[in-house]
């Protein structure tokens, strides 16, 4: 079933919450101003076996809820001690790099700074069925305490032992449609990062978007409809450009992660992907006689009045979901149906000024310590 959210408006140019857009605000908050003159998680890529007849979906209704309430738990009892050792059970990859890096933003600022809000109560959920590793089920939630939108949650296996865990979470921009999916009582083919029965494979769609964000006049084949996140960072970075241009500049980077992506087919042969990219905001100073200052979390971060002696950078890694219609669509239009983006580090002079993350929360082992994983029969 497809699932229509919020405002019809396709392009709506509505507020976004600050999961999207709170790294280049972090900069945007200029001061005084003046001139004188954490290895991702590998997640193994499905093989290219022979075809096998699809088996039903891999976790049925009951057993999804019982995953869904698990990570719950997880996440909050995590979130209370602020702590990234407690999520490693039941999150994993970039899910976990993003909850672990909120937990350093929240202590580097006192806590002025929290964790978004999670919600693992679900509208609707969309079931793998594909027998290979890793093994996919992904769910639109229902909206979280505090914001507007819901979230695409999705979840993966990585081998026989392991349970569930959530592997990310996106926020859907205003009246995006979640693409129709087979009912959870089929499950939806998991499609691999270098499938070719879509227009592009979802690693190609995931390094394209990142040239797109890094430049709009990247010069590739694919169509991006117009979206929200990108055209919010293209501005703000020329904002930012403009507020420091009396003693600096401001420039902005991106590049696709190898992790993931994972990817669940659509009811028309397309894809729903899931994607993974890390954005670089640098302010630089130019003018060796002038006063360069930023404000806001960095300002709080660099622990002084904010003033930039030579460069400081936000890096962020921002989860972001797509549709990708078929080889054979007349349409060949990507989708971005959703972008979240965590601040997962900030540099001073090429230093880091946030704490270090844990590897507990990131590392590969399985979270059932040598015994059969307790989703059901084979991780299920």
């Amino acid at each position: 079933m497809g699932v229509r959210l919020g405002s019809p408006e396709r392009y709506g140019g509505g507020p976004m919450s600050r999961r999207t857009n709170s790294v280049l605000a972090a900069l945007l908050a200029i001061g005084a101003l003046s001139a004188c003159s954490d290895e991702p998680e590998d997640l193994p890529t499905p093989e290219a076996e022979e075809a096998t007849d699809r088996g039903g979906p891999i976790l049925d209704d009951d057993t999804m809820q019982a995953v869904l309430e698990d990570i719950a738990a997880t996440v909050d009892e995590a979130d209370a001690a602020q702590d990234p050792s407690l999520l490693s059970d039941r999150v994993m990859g970039p899910a976990a790099r993003l909850r672990s890096a909120e937990y350093r933003i929240a202590d580097a600022t006192d806590g002025a700074i929290q964790p978004d809000p999670l919600s693992l109560d679900t509208q609707v959920s969309i079931v793998g069925s594909s027998p290979t590793y890793p093994r996919v089920a992904m769910a639109v939630s229902e909206i979280p305490d505090g914001e507007n939108l819901p979230l695409l949650l999705t979840l993966a296996t990585s081998d026989v032992r392991d349970n569930f865990r959530l592997w990310s979470w996106v926020q859907l921009f205003p009246g995006v449609t979640v693409p129709e999916t087979l009912s959870p009582e089929i499950g939806a083919e998991t499609i691999s990062s270098d499938d070719d029965s879509l227009v592009a494979t979802p690693d190609e769609v995931v390094a394209a978007y990142a040239e797109l964000i890094a430049d709009p006049e990247a010069d590739h084949d694919l169509i991006f409809l117009r979206d929200d996140f990108r055209y919010e960072m293209f501005s703000q970075t020329a904002e930012l450009n403009s507020a420091v241009s009396a003693a600096g500049t401001a420039t902005l980077s991106a590049e696709a992660i190898d992790d993931g992506p994972l990817a669940l087919q659509t009811v028309d042969g397309g894809a729903i992907v899931v994607g993974v990219i890390e954005t670089t905001t640098t302010v630089t100073k130019t003018d060796e006689d002038g006063t360069l200052n930023v404000g806001g979390i960095f300002a709080d971060l660099l622990g002084n009045d904010g003033t930039v002696e030579n460069e400081v950078q936000a890096v962020a890694e921002v989860s972001v979901a797509f549709y990708v219609p078929p080889a054979d669509a007349e349409d060949a239009s990507i989708e971005v149906l959703g972008a979240t983006s965590v601040l997962s580090e900030a540099l001073a002079n090429g230093e880091s000024v946030v704490l270090p993350s844990g590897e507990s929360a990131t590392d590969g082992e399985s979270s059932s310590d040598g015994e059969a994983a307790t989703d059901g029969e084979s991780a299920s």
